[in-house]
């Protein structure tokens, strides 16, 4: 896989979690929602023809945008009448140009894990809406560099949360020479 396809495939991981998000954070009611597959997991997705267009659209933009200038992470604020919490992407490193090495497998099932545990995220309670920011400046360091838990899959341990107030680790997607931080933040 190389650059190109690596960044198609996020393209093609943006849209489903976007829709996760939607979900999740009750944007839209879950009638709304289908179940589809996507990374062989069973994922909410939209069924309204605006939507999902805009959903396209949006993850089309970001995946641009992130492949042809330095962004450092994308930002999903969830919110109900005020920021009630933010999803944060960290794009920082990732490859955006030249020849790669990645296995599509491993990286498929590193979305496959990171929507998993999305699904695994309290739905919010009432209504909320989204707005999307892609950041230029690093963003704030969440993660210690070195950490006490002894971490149970092939991640680094580094790359888990310190003991700050509010934050929650939904996956480290490592695949590789194509790595992305997705963490959800409370407000």
């Amino acid at each position: 896989m190389n650059v190109e396809q690596a960044f198609e495939s996020l393209n093609e991981f943006l849209i489903a979690l976007i829709h996760t998000i939607l979900y999740v954070e009750n944007v839209y009611p879950s009638h709304t929602f289908n179940l589809v597959r996507q990374y062989d997991v069973a994922v909410h997705q939209n069924g309204h023809p605006g939507v999902r267009e805009w959903v396209e659209h949006s993850a089309t933009v970001l995946t641009d945008t992130v492949r042809s200038t330095p962004t450092q992470s994308i930002s999903f604020v969830i919110s109900q009448l005020q920021p009630v919490s933010k999803y944060v992407l960290d794009t920082s490193r990732l490859p955006r140009s030249g020849e790669i090495s990645l296995d599509s497998a491993r990286l498929f099932a590193e979305y496959k894990a990171c929507l998993t545990a999305m699904l695994s995220v309290d739905r919010a309670s009432g209504p909320s809406t989204i707005n999307i920011a892609i950041n230029a400046e690093p963003t704030e360091k969440l993660f210690a560099p070195e950490s006490a838990y002894i971490v149970a899959d092939s991640h680094a341990a580094s790359q888990w949360p310190t003991t700050a107030a509010g934050i929650e680790p939904i996956r480290f997607i490592d695949g590789g020479q194509f790595c992305i931080d997705v963490w959800r933040q409370a407000q």
